[in-house]
């Protein structure tokens, strides 16, 4: 038995990674390994978990739903990993949750949205800690509801993310402002499709005074660029939860459009919670000296989440998958930037969410910030418990999609 126990101490905890670390998002996974990254190497530098040393495996999802699949069971299944860290690709995500009841591994999600993951295609071993789809609308109304723009339209990749991302936020923000009028013309381009000009010239036609926009990744730099071609954003106003994220900040630099409204995708490197300063700083310190960037979201979120492995883990006492679970229901989760907890019924975070405003930062290597920040609580962001009970036992969709026009 004592020769057992022995090996089993020194065998090492293994997480599994998996990002879109080629394709239009490359930059997502490349920051979902570097959150993991750092983590690892400073668990490993205080001793481990457990004990034992902590062995990162990233794997490649490409931002194609088979790929993740294959991956995840590889890691599971060959490389024999303890935990499922990242995916920033909702429909990678979506087909991945699938396969976590045969695999009996927790899957811990750091970058893609989808509310369906933790709604209706909710299973015991799905968690997320970072704002899913519902929470980042949600908020992005609350924020939107201040300002006098009545005439509203969209511009979102044609899949869950893009659906739920407007449906949560034009839906909210009619319940706050029932004078808004949601045109009827829409525009619902492919992900990674490279030319937007049909579907900017069809926007622009429709007179919007304010256009929602889920892209993210290099559909966001690629957007951007042709609405400033098209001057699409003279007199129209643009809020979008990903377009601030720093890969497409450090992509566009000054080519980012002032006043352009955003959540940075959850996490804003210089502007963390009140109360989490230090934390903060210590962490984005840290991340800059290892890879001479400032943290993305997700980088941010999967770091956060390998260390609330860690927490769960020692909580438990094991790895187990069971014990785990238990462990992490409930448990408090502490980011740099803010804490938040992990819901019992849903597995998703329920954290503070902030919305601001570009401004000039000639000082910043990408030459913008966010700035009047404008924080909102995780529990007014949150559909209820009881919301999301009983939309998974209906089955339905949510009621939003019926503002879904032309997908």
């Amino acid at each position: 038995y004592g020769t057992l126990a022995r090996a089993a101490a020194a065998r090492p905890v293994k997480v599994g990674v998996i990002g879109s670390l080629t394709g239009a998002v490359s930059v997502w996974g490349r920051v979902t390994r570097d959150g993991a990254t750092l983590a690892v190497e400073q668990i490993n530098a205080a001793g481990g978990i457990l004990g034992r040393p902590v062995e990162l495996i990233v794997e490649d999802d490409a931002s194609a739903p088979d790929t993740g699949v294959r991956r995840a069971r590889k890691l599971v299944l060959e490389d024999n990993v303890d935990v499922l860290i990242g995916v920033n690709h909702s429909g990678v995500l979506l087909s991945i949750l699938e396969q976590l009841p045969s695999l009996n591994k927790v899957l811990i999600g750091t970058c893609a949205t989808s509310a369906e993951a933790t709604v209706q295609r909710f299973n015991k071993y799905i968690f997320r800690v970072h704002s899913n789809s519902d929470q980042e609308g949600m908020a992005g109304a609350l924020y939107a509801a201040g300002f006098p723009y009545r005439r509203w339209s969209v511009i979102a990749p044609n899949y869950a993310y893009g659906y739920e991302t407007w449906g949560s936020f034009i839906s909210y923000l009619k319940q706050l402002r029932p004078d808004i009028q949601i045109l009827d013309v829409q525009a619902w381009p492919a992900f990674g499709a490279p030319d937007f000009t049909s579907h900017i010239t069809r926007l622009r036609a429709a007179r919007p005074e304010a256009v929602v926009s889920a892209m993210w990744g290099g559909d966001a730099v690629n957007l951007i660029r042709q609405m400033r071609r098209f001057r699409f954003l003279d007199g129209i106003a643009l809020f979008s939860p990903a377009a601030l994220a720093l890969d497409v900040l450090y992509a566009l630099g000054e080519e980012v459009p002032e006043n352009l409204h955003s959540n940075a995708h959850g996490y804003w490197f210089e502007a963390p919670q009140a109360g989490r300063e230090q934390a903060n700083r210590t962490f984005v310190e840290a991340y800059y000296a290892r890879f001479g960037e400032y943290p993305h979201s997700t980088a941010h979120a999967t770091y956060t989440a390998v260390w609330t492995f860690k927490k769960a883990a020692e909580l438990a006492g094991t790895t187990d998958t069971d014990h785990l679970i238990a462990a992490l229901e409930g448990l408090e989760v502490d980011f740099p930037g803010y804490k938040g907890y992990i819901r019992k019924e849903d597995h998703q975070v329920v954290h503070d969410q902030a919305w601001g405003r570009t401004v000039a930062a000639g000082e910043l290597p990408f030459k913008r910030r966010i700035a009047d920040l404008r924080w909102f609580k995780g529990e007014d962001i949150t559909p209820s418990v009881e919301q999301v009970l009983r939309l998974r036992e209906s089955g339905q969709q949510p009621e939003y999609y019926r503002y879904i026009i032309g997908a």
